[in-house]
Formats: structure tokens, sequence, C-alpha cells
């Protein structure tokens, strides 16, 4: 099965990936892969983990995942090697994933539900902080202290980059930089509910 859309700009991308840009990945992936990926969390039996707001389910080295990996790391050569993947689906009007880092040196961010299933356009995005936590913070701060990390923005003043939820768009940057997942607005039905799939590349932050 085809993983990957074609595209012509691969080279180009993989130069701005190289130069540290937060890269925009419209129609990235093939329609089959899509409905994979959206189905077997909609349909699942059991998930990993619960919060407040939304389930996930890890895929790790799932076949279809290491697919996915194996084609962009073709396409773009200068991406570290895939470390793990998982899925969230949110319920319909709750808040998002708070802010925080992760120790990966790339995160791949994918949107899997249709367009037509989003009730506010003007939520369920992201936004990324090109910021890195401080050399002395620990794994409970930098991804677990939401309110410690945004004292730190208030206090460097940095400005988020904000990037609209749109299906099937992938958004690849550095997974170091403090992102938050903003507020979710679905329309009613499970069929509806916003699902993101997440894969990390490389590793930074922590050791093994």
């Amino acid at each position: 099965m085809r993983v990957l859309r074609n595209r012509k700009d691969w080279k180009n991308l993989n130069l701005k990936l190289k130069a540290g840009e937060i890269i925009v990945l419209d129609n990235l992936l093939s329609n089959d892969c899509l409905f994979l990926l959206r189905n077997r969390i909609l349909n699942a039996s059991k998930v990993n983990d619960v919060y407040e707001g939304y389930k996930g389910i890890d895929h790790w080295n799932d076949s279809l995942s290491v697919n996915i990996a194996n084609d962009l790391r073709k396409k773009l050569p200068a991406l570290d090697p895939f470390v793990r993947a998982w899925s969230f689906i949110y319920d319909h009007n709750v808040e998002g994933v708070p802010l925080h880092a992760d120790p990966s040196t790339h995160n791949l961010n994918i949107w899997v539900t249709p367009d037509k299933c989003v009730k506010d356009k003007r939520k369920n995005g992201l936004e990324i902080y090109r910021l890195l936590p401080p050399q002395d913070w620990t794994r409970a701060e930098w991804n677990g202290d939401s309110v410690k990390v945004q004292k730190l923005i208030e206090k460097t003043k940095i400005k988020p980059s904000k990037y609209e939820y749109k299906y099937n768009r992938g958004i690849l940057f550095n997974g170091a930089y403090f992102h938050r997942t903003a507020d979710v607005s679905m329309k009613e039905g499970h069929e509806n509910k916003r699902i993101s799939f997440t894969m990390l590349f490389g590793r930074q932050l922590e050791s093994d």
C-alpha cells in the first residue's frame, strides 16, 4: 500500500528540515492510509491512556507507522530514525493537550478527521513556540508542568506560530519546541471526533 501522496517538493523540504524550519505538509497521506489511521482508533476496543478530554493509543513500531516513517525518511534524508507513534481521540468540546515539549529531534503531527467534522474553524489547530527548555529542567518540568512553561514563555515574550486544523495536514517541527493543541470544537457524533496521529523521530533532552 502506498502511504504517501506524490509530491515534487521533497528536495526543497529536506533543505528546510536541515535549516530547522517548521514544515507544513498538506495532502500528505494516501486515502487508504488515512482510512486505516482513523478507523483503528475510532473502533478501538482498548486504549492505552485516558486523559481529561481525550484518549490515546500507542502505536510504537506497528507496521503502518513503520511504513510511513520509512517512506518519509527516504524522501527526507535529514530526518532522524523513527522512535514511536501514537493517536489521540478527543471529546467534542474540550481543552487541548497543554503546553509541553517532547524528547525528539522532530515531531510529525497529522490530522486525520475530515474538515466537514469541524464545528468551530477557529479552534482545533496547533501552537508552536520556537523555544527550547532550559538545560537544567527535568522531564517533569518540560513535559508535565504547563504552568511553569507558560511563565517561561511570558518571561521570554515569545509568540507562537499558529497552524490551522486541516484534514491530512502534517506539521513537522523540532519536538523540543514547546507546543500545545488549541482547544477542540467538533460536531456531535462519534465519527466527528478529532483524531491526531503523532510520530517522533530522533532523541534529545534526555539520555536513553
